[in-house]
């Protein structure tokens, strides 16, 4: 009889630590993409500071969209897990999974003004068809 409550308690202890783990590892993984995201599109808007013509402004471009689709295909399983875990509250996520979130959230401002950017950009070598070409790659980026 002292074996029954006692196997359970250590099962559930089990359970709980590998389910805290699982958390731990998806929050780790959530925010090394969340930082690898920003950290490329820091290179992005520092090569866009410094296009000189048409063709700088395609790659720059470019840059960016592949970033995005790169950085949309990794977040999707990622933010499935994590709306899982915290039930659409951010509150309810572990604090690693919190402190990504907020990092990212403080870096939207810096990701649309990056954009505008690239909206400079195209305005300035509107006349490159190829410029147009990959602006319109941009914006046919699906929107969250």
């Amino acid at each position: 009889m002292l074996t029954s409550p006692l196997s359970r308690l250590l099962t559930l202890t089990l359970l709980l630590f590998g389910a805290s783990s699982m958390f731990a590892d998806i929050c780790e993984d959530y925010a090394r993409v969340i930082d690898t995201h920003i950290a490329k599109l820091r290179v992005v808007e520092k090569s866009a500071n410094a296009v000189s013509d048409s063709k700088q402004a395609v790659e720059v471009i470019n840059q960016y969209v592949d970033e995005m689709i790169n950085w949309r295909r990794q977040m999707a399983p990622l933010d499935r897990a994590v709306f899982e875990m915290d039930q659409g509250n951010v509150e309810n996520a572990p604090p690693l999974c919190q402190k990504a979130i907020e990092r990212f959230n403080f870096f939207a401002k810096e990701d649309l003004d990056l954009a505008e950017k690239l909206g400079d950009l195209l305005v300035k070598y509107i006349s490159d068809p190829a410029v147009v070409s990959a602006w319109r790659r941009m914006q046919d980026l699906p929107h969250r």
